[in-house]
């Protein structure tokens, strides 16, 4: 990952079950550093599915009880 840049997309890359392979989860900070993550998979020729998650910017607030009762 770019070491100036917060990771913004998670890729979890899953293998056929043939192969043998677990899961593998790259953090990238763009879309181009998650498809150059890709193409450097050793084992890409048995990737079967690619999940490409935009991770948000901060954490979503949580609303929080109204206690003024």
């Amino acid at each position: 990952m770019q070491a100036d840049k917060p990771p913004r997309w998670r890729m979890t890359l899953s293998y056929r079950a043939e192969s043998g392979l677990p899961p593998v989860t790259h953090m990238a900070a763009d879309q181009d550093e998650a498809i150059d993550l890709f193409e450097a998979d050793p084992n890409r020729d048995a990737v079967k599915y690619i999940d490409l998650m935009l991770l948000p910017r901060r954490p979503a607030a949580v609303a929080q009880p109204d206690l003024s009762h």
